[in-house]
């Protein structure tokens, strides 16, 4: 019998940023909080961020407060997927990471 505490649906809120982590160089990176329903944090859950033009991949794992940095990521159009045993996997797709123009 499953629990409500196992079809809540994971990272029901993913918070996602993207920006820019060197000035000069064409990478950026991906980071954000994968939360329940109730707004408590998801410690443990597989994190894969994909390039969806050239299928480039990354994978972290979200800490004890449910937050994750995938950095250093080339520039292009991503999808981010959040999955944990016992939850529903979760994938957001559409993410573009650009490079900023230099400031004058």
């Amino acid at each position: 019998m499953k629990t409500s505490s196992r079809i809540i649906i994971l990272a029901a809120v993913m918070m996602l940023a993207a920006g820019n982590l060197h000035a000069q160089g064409a990478t950026a990176a991906i980071s954000g909080t994968v939360l329940d329903p109730t707004g408590a944090a998801i410690p443990g859950a597989s994190i894969t961020v994909r390039n969806v033009g050239t299928a480039f991949t990354r994978s972290v794992i979200s800490d004890d407060q449910g937050r994750y940095v995938a950095p250093e990521l080339p520039i292009g159009e991503y999808e981010v997927q959040a999955s944990l045993a016992g939850f529903q996997t979760v994938v957001r797709r559409g993410i573009p990471l650009t490079r900023r123009p230099p400031r004058i």
